[in-house]
Order: structure tokens, then sequence, then C-alpha cells
């Protein structure tokens, strides 16, 4: 099972950003990052993950299944099947935006 505290924690932290800072960026509250670490909020929502995946390029199957890598790897030029799993991420955070937006 995912631990949604501990992988919020580690992508806050990863990025030097405090806790009001991720919320400012991801137009959540200081409150609401301290509750998804805090274990008080279960899980975030998918908006909130749409994001973290937009601003900070997070892997977004990171929250989805475990072992995924935290964040998506820059594409090294001519390396086509890297760029195709990218073209993949981008279209689930594309469909994540428009569920989001609605």
């Amino acid at each position: 099972m995912i631990n949604y505290s501990d992988l919020v924690r580690r992508i806050r932290e990863s990025k030097g950003l405090t806790q009001k800072e991720l919320g400012s960026m991801t137009g959540k509250t200081q409150g609401y990052i301290q509750g998804l670490e805090n274990g008080r909020l279960k899980e975030p929502g998918i908006g909130f993950i749409a994001e973290l995946a937009i601003r900070l390029q997070v892997n977004p199957y990171a929250f989805i299944r475990e072992g995924e890598p935290l964040f998506v790897p820059p594409v090294p030029p001519g390396r086509d099947a890297v760029r195709k799993k990218l073209e993949k991420y981008e279209q689930l955070v594309k469909k994540m935006h428009e569920v989001m937006v609605g």
C-alpha cells in the first residue's frame, strides 16, 4: 500500500520546499499539505497529483503503483523508448487535468 504521507513529504523535501510553498505552488493551503503529511488526510485528490506532476515533474504513477520512480527523468536526445514513456506520462497528466478542471 502506498504511504501518501511519506510520498508527499519526500517530494516536498527533495525540492527544498516548505509546506506553505508547496501549497502555494499547487493551489492548496499549508494545512492541506500538513494534513497529507501527518496522515490526517488519507490520500491526495487527483487535482493535487496533477499539479505536482505539472509543476514539479513528479511521476503521477508514483501515486498509483508502488515502486515507480518519484520524478520523471529528463529525456536524453535520441532515446525513443524513454521519449515514448514520457509521452504516456504527459497523456495521463492531461487526463488528470481534464478530470480536475471539468
